[in-house]
């Protein structure tokens, strides 16, 4: 979704409104286009409570925003045709926050603010269609950098979330601290 424009119904409040017209869309992705000023109704912004009248034009602008400006390329460590290998930087999110992007993916690319599967869906759509969770097998929390694994296939998507499940798949965590470490 980039752009869509209704016609409102009478008596609905705006949020519940959009989240019958976009049910694709989880209604606190809703409020958050609302809040931060991707809805006008009549060209002018109302709050997630506004009470529609019925016939008002309403439009609705969910070009992603704030995409971190590096290159998506310049995070890729290796790419086979089973396998993505990606240098996740601190502070990217892994995936949004509730589950609309799990029924729609596509989802991830209207998130307010940046994440690893919207931008696997912008960068890499091709490669990981048919897969679940846009091929993400493993996370790691927004503040941490890393190397995270994406399945490209079916195959390579069983095998790492059992290598993960099984814990044979080995984790090394490195800290940098500034100041003094207390015990």
């Amino acid at each position: 979704m980039r752009e869509e424009r209704f016609l409102g119904e009478g008596g609905l409040r705006l949020d519940q409104f959009l989240a019958r017209a976009l049910p694709r869309v989880s209604r606190s992705h809703v409020r958050a286009l609302i809040e931060r000023g991707a809805v006008l109704v009549d060209g002018t912004r109302r709050p997630s409570d506004f009470r529609l009248r019925g016939g008002e034009l309403i439009r609705v602008d969910a070009t992603p925003r704030g995409w971190p400006e590096e290159s998506f390329e310049d995070w890729v460590l290796h790419e086979d045709a089973d396998l993505l290998v990606i240098a996740k930087p601190a502070g990217l999110l892994v995936h949004p926050l509730g589950e609309s992007w799990l029924r729609t993916p596509a989802a991830a690319l209207e998130e307010p603010g940046p994440n690893l599967a919207g931008l696997l869906i912008k960068h890499r759509a091709k490669s990981l269609a048919g897969l679940a969770r846009c091929g993400i097998v493993h996370r790691l929390d927004r503040p941490t950098s890393g190397v995270m694994l994406v399945a490209k296939s079916l195959r390579a998507e069983e095998r790492l979330l059992a290598g993960f499940r099984e814990r044979r798949i080995h984790k090394v965590y490195r800290a940098i601290v500034l100041g003094k470490v207390l015990e």
